[in-house]
């Protein structure tokens, strides 16, 4: 805007020496600032000319010494002060007005439970004061990110203050707030020397901040560790508070997923420390480089994405072929199953010279692939295959040496009976 203060300290206390940082916007004309301090107000005045043919801003900062102030409100304004004999007398018109609040902190203790709340968790404020009298009972208002507390005074004691009151704040969003202290006497009676006096009604004698942790998110993991290119993994991380993930489609090797929390209110309670688990299925992908990244919940001051956590992580290539005899022969194999799947089979060797092979399970063996060296029976190498399954499967050796395949296909819904081909490959040199 027009005017920005700054107010150091943050929050000043009766006792507090208070200096005030104002930034406003004159004309490119402008003559200099005036400033006049009283006791509740600060005006600051851009000398300005009658008219001014520039058409810039000049955006100014003055800091500004007021010492120390009692309690209550303090206003900022900023206006236009005209001065020049042809705009006859002074005439000032005031542009905008800030205000900053002096606590009476020095007379008042607040303490928040927990002491740095997060999102979800429910907030109680002890107050113990000097000044006022009991409070018998609270009212709690929220309008936008100030929570005003008004403790309603009750009677004086003959016991002499300190006196203390509670009030429940329930849970926030994440961020800062403005909690204001206030006490007001409702029901006056001036024929009763315990009762609290009328003070011409609710009197602030606190403000302070309460920052509000956002949620907190364990360490992502991949599901399996290691994923590769034939099958699907799960991006999982477990939250604090209950909370929606959406990712978006692959792009550039790049999915992001925003993370949102449940309005305040659900009903499930925040935990510490995180145990709601949420995952996102992904897959199958190519081999190849990824990163996924993982942002929100929005700031609730701009409305930007706070970056949670991201991880870069590869897929390496199925293992769909095997190799035996000492890396001569490499055996691979693709299904078909009755609702059209389709998917390569992996595997790994069985003795050197066979490969087992699996297609939904890495605990299910479905195919045996054995090639053995009969080159001194009848010239040939000799290939054995047997089957566990039912489902279309076509197995494929080849010999790396030459070039030469060998293949079989057992249809769908075929008993897979034992194959032997006992001429597969000849053992001549190429």
């Amino acid at each position: 805007g027009i005017l920005e203060i700054e107010v150091a300290p943050d929050f000043p206390a009766a006792s507090d020496a208070i200096r005030v940082d104002a930034s406003v916007y004159t004309t490119a004309c402008s003559s200099g600032i005036e400033i006049e301090i009283d006791f509740d107000r600060i005006d600051i005045w851009s000398l300005e000319p009658c008219e001014c043919l520039l058409p810039a801003f000049i955006r100014q900062t003055r800091s500004i010494e007021i010492g120390t102030r009692p309690a209550g409100e303090i206003d900022v304004h900023f206006g236009y002060r005209y001065t020049e004999p042809t705009c006859g007398p002074i005439i000032e018109e005031p542009l905008a007005s800030e205000s900053f609040f002096v606590g009476g902190e020095a007379n008042v203790i607040t303490t928040t439970t927990p002491q740095f709340p997060r999102v979800g968790e429910d907030v109680a404020l002890d107050v113990d004061y000097l000044l006022g009298c009991a409070v018998g009972s609270v009212e709690i208002a929220r309008d936008d990110r100030t929570v005003r507390i008004l403790g309603l005074e009750d009677f004086c004691p003959e016991v002499p203050p300190p006196y203390s009151f509670q009030a429940l704040l329930g849970d926030f969003d994440s961020g800062s707030w403005i909690l204001e202290i206030s006490l007001d006497c409702p029901n006056p009676d001036p024929m009763n020397p315990f009762s609290c006096q009328d003070t011409g009604g609710p009197r602030m004698i606190a403000r302070r901040a309460l920052e509000v942790g956002p949620i907190a998110f364990s360490t992502p993991q991949l599901i399996p560790a290691e994923p590769r290119s034939d099958e699907p993994f799960e991006f999982r991380f477990l939250s604090s508070c209950p909370v929606t993930v959406t990712p978006s489609e692959l792009e550039n090797g790049v999915v992001e997923i925003e993370v949102a929390e449940l309005p305040l209110g659900a009903p499930a309670p925040c935990t510490d420390p995180p145990s709601y688990d949420n995952g996102i299925q992904f897959g199958p992908w190519p081999p190849g480089d990824y990163l996924v990244i993982a942002s929100g919940p929005d700031d609730p001051q701009d409305g930007s994405n706070e970056l949670l956590f991201y991880l870069p992580f590869s897929i390496t290539p199925a293992d769909t072929a095997v190799e035996v005899g000492d890396g001569r022969f490499e055996i691979a194999a693709t299904w078909r199953d009755f609702d059209g799947g389709t998917g390569s089979a992996r595997g790994g060797e069985l003795g050197g010279d066979a490969a087992g092979m699996w297609f939904f399970d890495d605990d299910n063996i479905e195919l045996v692939v054995k090639v053995l060296d009969g080159c001194d029976e009848n010239g040939h190498f000799w290939v054995f295959a047997s089957g566990l399954t039912t489902v279309e499967t076509s197995i494929t050796v080849t010999d790396t040496d030459t070039g030469a395949t060998w293949s079989y296909t057992n249809p769908l819904g075929n008993r897979f009976d034992l194959v032997n081909d006992l001429e597969a490959f000849s053992c001549a040199a190429p």
